[in-house]
């Protein structure tokens, strides 16, 4: 497997999703814990079950709720990057449903010989700001990275709006939410400034000047001043 990630749904339930590469598609996983005494505990993991039948990769999601997750990722025959909920169904693992799949980007996202990427880097991550609206950052290799503002509802997912970053070819790029629905930060590396990572901070405008949505770009700030790698960010 490649680009694998997990999520916790709730405290009984994570969800996996990673690149099957003897398949070449995107698949994911359900898992249930189960929990017998304190100190006692099995994991009860379903059946794989695949949401892009075409090559996959940089595969990431983020849990909506104790029953639904976006899934972000990348489809390398179009070079889009395409988004879709996942909703488990009942208490069990193996009974899941996919949403419609909906273009959120498009780039070159896959390493060759001709680039310096490493084809095992983060290039697309998604967090959610509520039940219905999640935010997706992508940086393609040697093009201007994006966020774009998804909206909810029910197994629809749908792009909003957009904003492109001040820079390009971002990798090990993560977003995480701040606290609340209107604000997030993505961490990155920049590999064309030297591979040092930098910080970029995302606000989300209702009825700006007459747009349901805007995208407005808050501090961009330099981490390190040295090359960084595996670079990674979690919400507290």
């Amino acid at each position: 497997t490649e680009s694998l990630r997990v999520v916790a749904l709730s405290p009984k339930r994570l969800v996996a999703t990673f690149v099957d590469v003897e398949e070449s598609v995107g698949a994911v996983v359900v898992v249930n814990v189960v929990h017998h005494l304190v100190d006692q505990w099995e994991l009860n993991t379903g059946i794989q079950k695949v949401f892009n039948v075409k090559p996959t990769s940089n595969s990431d999601l983020a849990a909506l709720s104790p029953t639904t997750a976006l899934i972000a990722f990348v489809d390398d025959l179009s070079g889009q990057v395409q988004i879709r909920v996942l909703r488990v169904n009942g208490d069990g693992t193996d009974d899941v449903t996919f949403g419609p799949v909906e273009n959120v980007g498009y780039g070159n996202f896959t390493a060759d010989s001709s680039t310096a990427a490493n084809a095992t880097h983060h290039r697309v991550s998604v967090c959610a700001l509520s039940n219905r609206r999640a935010l997706v950052a992508y940086g393609p290799i040697n093009g201007t990275g994006e966020v774009a503002l998804i909206l909810i509802d029910g197994l629809l997912a749908e792009r909003a709006t957009r904003l492109p970053f001040r820079s390009t070819n971002m990798d090990d790029l993560h977003i995480v939410p701040l606290g609340d629905t209107t604000k997030a930060m993505v961490v990155y590396r920049d590999e064309n400034d030297g591979g040092v990572a930098k910080s970029q901070e995302v606000d989300v405008y209702e009825d700006y000047n007459g747009f349901s949505y805007k995208i407005g770009p808050g501090s961009l700030v330099t981490i390190t001043s040295f090359q960084t790698e595996s670079i990674s960010a979690i919400p507290l």
